[in-house]
């Protein structure tokens, strides 16, 4: 199964264009699957997994991880199966039909106003360094950037 692990991370990376963290996430939840089928079903080939394995991993894991890494996981298990059905490593997609768990959505914590000024008002204007950080701190703040995306410019 690590060869066919190793084919999605490519067909991840270099066909479907994911992130490096949406990969390294997936790799690690895929990790957990692998080691929960072979050590509780001795699965080794994935022609052997059936939905039945996909709901005991899934209820192995709602007790110890959050609802919101709960769903990702099951995200990366039904693209990984579906990967495996359309490169006819298997016959069926078993993970069709799962659905993800609702995650409760909340909004992300922003700075005030006030504590924005604040930090601009502790950099140093008259360096090039200064002037660097002042800008990329506002354009954060006036854009609405994440700082992954930022680091992407």
């Amino acid at each position: 199964m690590k060869y066919i692990l190793k084919d999605f991370e490519y067909y991840l990376k270099n066909e479907k264009g994911s992130s490096k963290n949406t990969i390294l996430s997936y790799m690690r939840d895929l990790e957990q699957y692998n080691v929960f089928l072979n050590t509780y079903h001795q699965i080794t080939k994935p022609k052997d997994i059936e939905k039945k394995h996909i709901e005991g991993f899934i209820r192995s894991m709602k007790k110890k991880v959050s609802t919101k890494s709960l769903a990702r996981k099951l995200t990366a298990i039904k693209s990984f199966h579906h990967f495996l059905f359309i490169e006819k490593e298997v016959d069926a997609d078993v993970a069709k039909g799962f659905e993800a768990p609702k995650i409760e959505k909340s909004l992300p914590k922003v700075l005030s106003v006030d504590e924005v000024v604040r930090l601009l008002e502790t950099i140093d204007h008259t360096k090039p360094l200064g002037l660097r950080n002042a800008a990329l701190l506002e354009l954060i703040y006036g854009s609405g950037l994440r700082v992954t995306e930022l680091l992407s410019i």
